[in-house]
C-alpha cells in the first residue's frame, strides 16, 4: 500500500523534506512506518522521534487522515491514508 506522509516543524528538519510518499505492506500500522521512516532517515531521525522501545517520543504527535493516533494507539493504515508527524513548536 501507498502512504502519504507530510513532515512538520524539526520532524521536517531531520527528515531533510516535507513530504513523500512511502511504501508499505499491507496491515501496517503506525509504528510500523516510523520504525521505516528511522530505518531508512538514520540514528537523528530515530533518536528525535522513536524512544528506546520504537514508540513515539512524548511530544511528538502523529495524525492519520487528520486524527490524532493516541500514545499506545494500534492505528492500522490503509492504502491512500495521510499520516502527518509533527514535534513541540516553540514560539514567543
Amino acid at each position: 500500500m501507498q502512504i502519504q506522509v507530510q513532515y512538520f516543524a524539526q520532524v521536517r528538519q531531520a527528515a531533510g523534506r516535507e513530504n513523500e510518499t512511502v511504501k508499505l505492506a499491507d496491515g501496517a500500522d503506525v509504528r510500523a512506518l516510523l520504525a521505516q521512516l528511522a530505518e531508512r532517515f538514520g540514528a537523528a531521525f530515530r533518536a528525535f522521534v522513536l524512544n528506546e522501545n520504537g514508540d513515539p517520543r512524548p511530544g511528538i504527535i502523529v495524525l492519520v487522515n487528520a486524527q490524532t493516533v493516541a500514545r499506545g494507539e494500534k492505528k492500522v493504515l490503509a492504502d491512500g491514508n495521510r499520516v502527518s508527524i509533527f514535534s513541540p513548536v516553540a514560539g514567543g
